[in-house]
C-alpha cells in the first residue's frame, strides 16, 4: 500500500516501513539485558512489535471486511508496542540508537 500526501510530494511504502520498524525493534531488543526480571517486557514488546507488520501484510490479501479488521488489529498491536517501549525506556534498557523505531 502506498500512502501519499494530498499534494503528492512524497510517497511512503507502508510495507517497507513496517519491515524496517520490525528489524529495528529486534535490533533494539538485542541491546537490552537478558535478565530474567526483564523477560516479560522483552517478550511482550517482541510479540507486539513483530506482529504489526505481519498482520498488516496479511491484510493485503484479505477481502475488504477482513482488511479493515486486520488493519485495526495491527493498530492495536502498534499501541501495545508503544506501551512496552515506554516501560523499557523508563527502565533504561536497550541502546537508544534504535529508539527511532
Amino acid at each position: 500500500m502506498i500512502i501519499s500526501d494530498k499534494a503528492e510530494n512524497y510517497k511512503i511504502d507502508l510495507n517497507e516501513r513496517l519491515v524496517h520498524f520490525t528489524v529495528n525493534a529486534i535490533k533494539f531488543l538485542g541491546t537490552s539485558p537478558c535478565r530474567k526480571e526483564y523477560g516479560v517486557f522483552r517478550y511482550q514488546f517482541s510479540k507486539a512489535a513483530t506482529s504489526i507488520g505481519a498482520i498488516y501484510e496479511k491484510s493485503q490479501a484479505s477481502i475488504p471486511r477482513e482488511f479493515h479488521a486486520r488493519v485495526a488489529i495491527s493498530s492495536r498491536e502498534s499501541r501495545e508496542t508503544r506501551f512496552w517501549y515506554k516501560v523499557i525506556n523508563k527502565l533504561h534498557l536497550g541502546n537508544k540508537t534504535y529508539a527511532g523505531i
